[in-house]
């Protein structure tokens, strides 16, 4: 059964009052107190009785469909309760009840030899067949809710359930597919509403009936419902008087609202008129500009706060059109052509003051051409917004910066423990087939190589550290020519071939004090510049590193740089350059000139900052499509300046047992080799936990213990102090390339003698383990 739900109309469409016509005078669309005659009011009057009395007609009829859906949806539920009942009763082939004068053994059900049971008490249990059930039900009913229910059919068992006419009819057109009748009948003087739906033969229903010739899915009967319709007729007829005096109520209260309504609006048009003025004053006085536009762009009325944003006058602007303030043009004309279609538009643009100056605004406008051709346009100046949204923009590239960072230092201090196992065995195989090769030998002079690059490796890995900042940083005494010629070493690689590098480097120049991952840094950020700069033409990059002198004369323009020797390093690239305007700022924080991606204004200003911190200066050369040049000044380190020169120590030897633990199979096999080169009696373990067993085992064997840190099943700090639980006071070691987790302040305050950084000589590891042993 479907519901069409009728929802009321809208008697009053949405109206959009333009304020062009409060600014330029045009007449408005309204319904005035003098036309509204009273043969108006009497049609409206006359209209509104008319809508009330159709009203309450409708509703009183659908009153009366209502009480009569109601009684229908009893009787059907009352259907529905017997068929479920009789459903129930027949899928369990009947029910047996005690045997009484009201419910004595059924005739009908003679033919079945169960019918009738004793139970083992002696209890006589008679058969009650789903039919019987259901007039049983239809009776009680009857009594307590005055609800008819008769089950009937056109064969009958029992004559009791024969059908009177009305069923008769009702039980004809079951047979032609009809699924359910109702009808109103009166009774005895009684209005009451009869219902009937067929009862289909189940299976379960064939135990009783198949003797008739039904088969599954046969009509045979059906079972009627009568509702004493009485109350739902007073209901609905008290609702009838609820509905007349409602909109009795409602007519009588819309003709006095109409009454007081036509007394209020002729109150209300001398309100409107100075209503008028003062929209006039809040829109001149306003903090948003205001326009008032005709079709072709030109500018009717303005209000003073467009004009303290242009420094126009009002007079100047009612003589110019919109691409007249336009700092770009054709912003306005597309954001008209984008609106033409609407009644609102919002969009953006950038407007030109008197002075030449710019500033963006926001533009809103109501486009009402369909009625008066002129648009109402509000204009914030939103400036200090853009301003705003490019800041966060800047801030937003340094922390993807910043986190780009952190995920480079992270990688690198992994590597960092790997590659300094590596470097770690090739030191130490290196310096032990040194003292075995013949002195002043060319295989010595190789080896030498062979160590001396694995030196400059360690160093490069403790850089790459300090750049990610996984490792402290160190002003020390440095030949900035060395770093440099690396550097470029690093950096040829990756340079496309259409980029050539030419170097002039004195190795000798210097020395500075400085941190080498700053200078790095240095020299990364500037060959980075000059590769972009020459991208698409190709070009050379020339680098160059040397010794000068400066006078006072020569410093005029750095006044707070004194006079003396310099180291200069000079980056120079055939690239396209940039003009004098760009040159001033080029070391302002986030200026840059790269397109998206490419760079975040940093580079330059860093670069700027490091030199001033050392007390040196730099200097840019550049001209458009001639290329760019930058000199980085860092003064030379005076001699009371540079650290005192420790000389090297001699390779200590030793007699002591020493207990080595690595996971790293190549490192262990050159560790042992190594100390017992030394003099020292060694006993390895790859694993922590078999060290641990070791040691728990015969705790006073050893009189050294050298572990790593960085261990599968069990770290290096928490080894030395389950072993130090064990003797408290055995002498431990702990190695580590690098881990993030300790450091040597905290190693030595939880009692652990020694703390060495990978790779290890034979020198370092010799003085170290003298060090610890002979400090017992």
């Amino acid at each position: 059964m479907k519901t069409k739900i009728l929802s009321p109309g809208r008697p009053f469409a949405n109206r959009t009052v333009s304020t062009a016509s409060l600014m330029s005078r045009s007449p408005f669309t309204r319904i005035s107190a003098e036309g509204l005659n009273e043969r108006l009011i009497v049609i409206i009057a006359i209209t509104w009785i008319a809508v009330i009395a159709l009203s309450l007609a409708w509703n009183r009829h659908q009153a009366g469909k209502s009480s009569v859906s109601f009684a229908k949806a009893q009787a059907r539920a009352s259907y529905e309760k017997d068929l479920v009942y009789r459903r129930w009763s027949a899928l369990h082939g009947g029910v047996y009840v005690p045997a009484t004068e009201a419910t004595p053994p059924n005739p009908y059900l003679a033919h079945l030899p169960d019918r009738d049971l004793v139970t083992t008490g002696g209890r006589q249990l008679t058969l009650v067949n789903p039919a019987y059930m259901t007039r049983q039900v239809h009776d009680l009913g009857r009594e307590q809710y005055g609800i008819q229910g008769h089950i009937t059919s056109d064969r009958p068992l029992n004559p009791d359930n024969r059908a009177d006419p009305w069923e008769t009819e009702a039980l004809k057109s079951f047979v032609t597919g009809t699924e359910e009748i109702v009808s109103m009948q009166t009774t005895e003087g009684k209005p009451y509403l009869r219902l009937m739906r067929p009862l289909v033969t189940e299976k379960s229903c064939l135990k009783c009936h198949a003797a008739q010739g039904y088969t599954e899915g046969d009509i045979r009967g059906g079972i009627s419902v009568t509702v004493p319709f009485s109350t739902y007729a007073e209901t609905a007829g008290e609702q009838r008087m609820v509905l007349l005096f409602a909109h009795l109520l409602i007519g009588g209260l819309g003709l006095l609202g109409l009454w007081k309504g036509n007394t209020i609006l002729r109150s209300s048009q001398a309100a409107l008129s100075k209503s008028d003025e003062r929209h006039v004053r809040i829109l001149q006085t306003a903090m948003d500009g205001f326009w008032v536009i005709d079709s072709q762009g030109r500018i009717v009325e303005v209000n003073q706060t467009y004009c303290r944003m242009t420094g126009y006058s009002a007079r100047e602007l009612l003589t110019m059109k919109v691409s007249e303030l336009e700092a770009v043009t054709g912003d306005s004309a597309n954001g008209m052509q984008k609106i033409e279609t609407r009644d609102e538009g919002r969009f953006e643009s950038r407007h030109r003051r008197k002075d030449g100056t710019t500033f963006d605004v926001e533009i809103s406008i109501q486009d009402k051409s369909a009625t008066d051709g002129q648009s109402v346009a509000f204009l914030r100046d939103i400036t200090e917004r853009i301003n705003a949204e490019r800041e966060k923009k800047n801030l937003q590239l340094q922390l993807q910066h910043a986190q780009k960072l952190e995920a480079i230092g992270t990688l690198a201090g992994g590597i960092a423990h790997d590659f300094n196992n590596i470097l770690g065995a090739i030191l130490g195989y290196a310096e032990m087939a040194r003292d075995d090769c013949p002195a002043e030998s060319m295989l010595e002079h190789d080896i030498d190589q062979v160590i001396q690059a694995a030196n400059r490796a360690k160093d490069l890995v403790k850089q790459i550290l300090a750049f990610s900042r996984q490792a402290k940083t160190e002003i020390i005494p440095l030949q900035p020519g060395i770093m440099v010629t690396e550097t470029l070493n690093l950096l040829r690689s990756s340079l496309p071939a259409t980029i050539a590098i030419a170097q002039d480097i004195d190795r000798d120049a210097g020395p500075i004090l400085a941190d080498p991952t700053q200078i790095h840094q240095i020299l990364m950020n500037l060959c980075t510049n000059s590769f972009h700069a020459m991208e698409d033409m190709g070009g050379t990059l020339f680098v160059s590193v040397k010794s000068v002198a400066f006078l006072r004369e020569d410093l005029v323009n750095v006044p707070d740089i004194q006079p003396g020797p310099f180291v200069q390093l000079t980056i120079k690239d055939t690239g396209s350059g940039f003009p004098p305007e760009i040159r001033d700022r080029i070391f302002d924080p986030y200026f840059t000139t790269k397109e998206a991606g490419k760079g975040t204004g940093m580079g330059l200003a860093i670069v700027h900052g490091i030199v001033k911190s050392y007390g040196g200066f730099i200097t840019c050369d550049s001209q458009l499509g001639q290329g760019t040049i930058f000199r980085i000044n860092l003064p030379i380190a005076e001699e009371q300046d540079l650290p005192d020169v420790q000389p090297l120590e001699p390779i200590q030897l030793g007699t002591e047992r020493i207990l080595f633990i690595d996971d790293e199979e190549f490192l262990i096999d050159m560790s042992r080799n190594m100390l017992e080169r030394l003099g020292y009696k060694v006993t390895v373990r790859t694993s922590s936990l078999e060290a641990l067993h070791t040691f728990r085992n015969q705790p006073e064997m050893f009189d050294l213990v050298i572990t790593d840190q960085t261990m599968p099943g069990m770290t290096g700090i928490d080894l030395a102090r389950r072993m130090m639980q064990i003797r408290p006071k055995v002498p431990i070691i702990l190695c580590t390339g690098y881990s993030p987790l300790i450091s040597e302040e905290k190693a030595k305050a939880m009692g652990i003698k020694g703390f060495a950084l990978k790779p290890l000589s034979k020198s370092s590891i010799s003085a170290i383990i003298r060090e610890v042993l002979d400090a017992e």
